[in-house]
C-alpha cells in the first residue's frame, strides 16, 4: 500500500499558488494537474456553461502553440493530456514519463495562462458543445442527474448543468470569457499537483519559471452562498425505452465530522452488487438492470440518493420498493454484519483506487482545495474503522425523511407518477 508520509511536500509561493507533490520512486510516470477553484456553481444562470466552455477553449491555441501542437507535445512522447469541469473545480491534467515533467509543466502553464480564445475558434467550439449537450439529452441515464440537481437546488449554483444550456453557451462571447477568467483564474485559486516520478524542488522550480510572475490582478475569492434546497417531485416526460428515476435527500459536506458514517451508509445501501438496494431491486424484484446509490459532497453541502433505470410500466413499483428500502435505513434496520462488510468494502475500494499516480494526484489536489490540508491514507482507514453502528443509524434517521426528499423521473411516464408513490416509509 502506498502511503504518502514524508513523500508528500507542499510549497506556497508569494502569489498564493500552491504546489503539491507526492514522490513514488517505484514508478516511471508522473501525473500532474493544474486545478482551478472554479466550476459551474460560480456562474450566474445567464452564464451557465461558461466554466466548461473556457476549459474547451483553453486547448484551442496559445501565442506559442496551435491546438494540434498542444496535444502533440504529449502524444509524441507517449503521454496524454485532458481536462474536466465539475460543479466546483476545473482541472487540466497530463500523464507522462517523469523525464518529461518539464514539458508537461511548460505546456499546461502555457494553455492555462496564455490561451488566445480566438473568436473564430469560439464559434466552432460552441458547436462542439452543442453536440455534447445533445449527447447528454440522448442519454437519459445521464440527463436525469442534471434534472435532479435542477429540481433539488433550483436553476442556480449547484443546480446549474455543468455543460450549460444551448442558449447560454451560444451567447458567450470572447469578452465574457476574458472577464470571467480575470475574476477566477488567479494564482491564489490554483493548485499544481503532481504524483509519481517527481522531485519536489524541480517541480517548484518549473512552476515558478512558468507561473511565478502571474499576478492575482482583480480576482475574487471562491466563496459562494450556500445553495438553498428547493426539492419536490417532478416527472419529465420524454420518449425513451426506459424510465429513469433519481431519489435523494440533503446530506453532508466534504469536511463533516460524520463523513465516514455517511460513506458506510452509502456503501451498505447501494455501493455494490451485494448491497441491499441491488439485491432487492434487481435480484429479487427484477425491476432494473442498473441500480445504485450515490453520495456527492461539496464544500458546504451534499446529497445522498439512488438511481435506477426501469421499464416505464414498472417505474411506480420500483420507486415504491426504493422508498421501502430508504425507510429501512431511516429505522436503522441494518446489522453489525452489514456494517462490517461495508467497512471492508470501503477500505478495499479506497486502497485499490489509489494504486495509480492519477488517482493519487486527484486525491492530494482535492484535499488541498476542500480542506487546505492532507489526510493520510492510514488516518483515513483509522477513521473508517472507528465508525460505530449507532453513528450510522443516527445519521440515517436524521437525514432521511419525506419532507427532505427530492424525486425526479424521466421517460414516457404520467406526470403524476411520483405523487402516487407511497412515501410513508420515509416518515
Amino acid at each position: 500500500m502506498w502511503e504518502a508520509g514524508n513523500l508528500f511536500k507542499k510549497t506556497r509561493i508569494d502569489t498564493g499558488l500552491r504546489i503539491l507533490s507526492e514522490r513514488h520512486p517505484s514508478v516511471k510516470s508522473v501525473s500532474v494537474g493544474v486545478w482551478v477553484d472554479v466550476g459551474s456553481r460560480h456562474e450566474s444562470p445567464e452564464l451557465a456553461g461558461l466554466s466548461h466552455l473556457i476549459e474547451h477553449m483553453t486547448f484551442k491555441g496559445t501565442r506559442r502553440r496551435t491546438a494540434r501542437q498542444i496535444v502533440a507535445e504529449f502524444e509524441s512522447r507517449g503521454g496524454g493530456v485532458n481536462a474536466f469541469t465539475s460543479r466546483e473545480h476545473t482541472c487540466y491534467y497530463a500523464k507522462m514519463l517523469g523525464t518529461h515533467l518539464p514539458v508537461a509543466i511548460d505546456v499546461l502553464s502555457d494553455i492555462v495562462r496564455h490561451s488566445r480564445y480566438d473568436a473564430g475558434e469560439l464559434k466552432r467550439e460552441q458547436k462542439v458543445i452543442f453536440e455534447e449537450i445533445k449527447d447528454v439529452h440522448d442519454t437519459p441515464s445521464d440527463w436525469v442527474h442534471d434534472l435532479f440537481a435542477q429540481t433539488h437546488w433550483g436553476m442556480k449554483s449547484l443546480g446549474l448543468p455543468v455543460l450549460g444550456k444551448r442558449p447560454t453557451v451560444g451567447r458567450a462571447e470572447r469578452g465574457n470569457i476574458l472577464h470571467y477568467r480575470r475574476r477566477h483564474y488567479t494564482p491564489s485559486r490554483i493548485v499544481v499537483a503532481a504524483c509519481g516520478d517527481v522531485d519536489h524542488k524541480e517541480l517548484v522550480r518549473l512552476v515558478r519559471k512558468h507561473l511565478g510572475d502571474w499576478s492575482n490582478g482583480h480576482g475574487v475569492g471562491p466563496g459562494t452562498a450556500q445553495p438553498t434546497v428547493k426539492g419536490g417531485l417532478k416527472v419529465f416526460v420524454h420518449r425513451s425505452a426506459q424510465s429513469h428515476v433519481v431519489l435523494g435527500v440533503p446530506s453532508l459536506p466534504y469536511d463533516h465530522e460524520k463523513k465516514f458514517s455517511l460513506l458506510l451508509l452509502q456503501q451498505l445501501f447501494g455501493g455494490g452488487m451485494s448491497s441491499r438496494l441491488f439485491q432487492r431491486i434487481r435480484e429479487e424484484l427484477s425491476l432494473a438492470y442498473s441500480v445504485y446509490s450515490f453520495q456527492d459532497s461539496y464544500r458546504d453541502c451534499g446529497v445522498f440518493g439512488l438511481y435506477l433505470g426501469t421499464d416505464p410500466k414498472t417505474a411506480a413499483k420500483a420507486a415504491d420498493a426504493s422508498a421501502v428500502e430508504l425507510g429501512r435505513l431511516r429505522k436503522g434496520d441494518f446489522t453489525k454484519t452489514e456494517i462490517e462488510s461495508a467497512r471492508e468494502q470501503l477500505k478495499g475500494q479506497l486502497v485499490l483506487g489509489l494504486e495509480n499516480t492519477s488517482s493519487r494526484m486527484n486525491r492530494i489536489a482535492r484535499q488541498e482545495l476542500f480542506l487546505g490540508r492532507q489526510v493520510s491514507l492510514s488516518d483515513t482507514l483509522k477513521r473508517i474503522d472507528a465508525v460505530k453502528l449507532e453513528s450510522v443509524a443516527e445519521l440515517a434517521k436524521a437525514m432521511i425523511s419525506r419532507k427532505r426528499l427530492t424525486a425526479v423521473a424521466v421517460g414516457p411516464l404520467p406526470e403524476n407518477l411520483l405523487s402516487e408513490v407511497d412515501w410513508s416509509p420515509l416518515g
